[in-house]
């Protein structure tokens, strides 16, 4: 006998509206993946440069040496989606603690500027070297210039032309270095040499060089800065403070020059000690106590006397990233940002205090 077959289940089904559909949500017939998707990666290019070193104070006919700048670290960085970072730019080393006689310039170095983030290694510019001191009387050692992202020069011995020694007061060796990760960035460290002093005072290093030996005539110039066009000074104007602008802008100018060392003490108030490099350092005629320029990381002038020398210009950190990507950026209200036109937004953290700036990804 053939099995019986009914029709009721099926007619309930269709009087109820019940149907066979197949379990999405328990069996999971159609599978939603719970892994996240890959993080995105928004290219920059960033320019970072440290605080100038101050140049050092002298007396008894010697002069002190000039402030190396701040390091110039320069290259592409790469912003993570959801990434958390801080930006920190340096402050210029303070004259007025740089003018301990016969010994190294230790108290005026500049400050570091860095990147921070959970996600890779701290990136740092070192800060610039202070300038040495020249001696405190008559056959005092005279102090040599500080180490730092660039040199400080070395102070003048005070020493009759023909007399002076030039291992008695070395220039402060350069510290700045390349910075690389496989994922987040790749920068060339800019720096050089504080020159050895002489009879009188040295330059300090810049980041486009060393500076030379100060002999026994004014004193050696400081190094001259780094060109850097990509962040040529009028593409982002707007995005620096109205007060600076008068000494900033020629400083970095149309080829964007940043990192200058700082120019030696006079011989007299009469001769001059040497110049500043070019890239915002330290210009004077006599002997004068002249700052390095500030957002240029450049090097303070020393000074005969042991009154302060000049301090060091306060650092900046500049970066440069498509229009089209700009808005995913959140950085806070006190940072300067200008869109030129050229395709590229500027956003500007000053160093001009030290500083620590948050930025976010979106």
């Amino acid at each position: 006998m053939a099995p019986f077959k009914t029709t009721l289940a099926r007619s309930v089904g269709k009087l109820l509206g019940v149907y066979k559909d197949v379990d999405l949500s328990l069996r999971g017939a159609t599978q939603i993946t719970r892994v996240p998707p890959p993080p995105v990666l928004y290219d920059t290019l960033i320019i970072m440069v440290a605080g100038g070193g101050a140049g050092g104070g002298a007396q008894t006919g010697a002069d002190g040496g000039g402030g190396g700048a701040g390091e110039v670290k320069y290259g592409p960085f790469k912003f993570e989606t959801s990434g958390s970072y801080v930006f920190r730019a340096g402050a210029g080393g303070p004259g007025a603690n740089n003018n301990n006689l016969g010994r190294v310039g230790t108290d005026g170095n500049g400050t570091p500027s860095y990147i921070s983030s959970p996600l890779f290694t701290t990136v740092t510019s070192a800060g610039g070297g202070a300038g040495g001191s020249g001696p405190a009387d008559s056959g005092t050692t005279p102090g040599g210039g500080n180490p730092g992202g660039s040199g400080g020069g070395g102070g003048g011995d005070g020493n009759p032309e023909g007399q002076e020694d030039a291992s008695e007061q070395p220039g402060g060796a350069k510290t700045a270095a390349p910075a690389s990760d496989s994922t987040y960035y790749s920068f060339t460290g800019y720096g050089g040499n504080g020159g050895n002093g002489g009879g009188d005072g040295a330059g300090g290093g810049g980041a486009g060089g060393n500076a030379s030996w100060g002999g026994d005539n004014g004193g050696s110039d400081g190094a001259n800065g780094q060109p850097f066009p990509a962040f040529a000074y009028p593409l982002f104007t707007p995005a620096v403070p109205s007060p600076l602008r008068p000494t900033t802008g020629p400083a970095i100018g149309g080829s964007g020059l940043f990192g200058g060392g700082g120019a030696p003490g006079g011989e007299g108030v009469g001769a001059g000690g040497g110049s500043g490099g070019t890239g915002g350092a330290s210009h004077q005629v006599g002997n004068e106590s002249v700052p390095g320029r500030e957002l240029t990381g450049a090097g303070g002038s020393g000074y005969e006397s042991s009154a302060a020398a000049g301090s060091g210009g306060g650092g900046v950190i500049i970066m440069r990233i498509p229009s089209s990507n700009a808005p995913v950026i959140t950085v806070p209200g006190s940072v300067g940002s200008v869109a030129p036109g050229d395709g590229y937004k500027y956003y500007l953290f000053s160093g001009v205090a030290t500083t620590s700036y948050p930025v976010s990804v979106s």
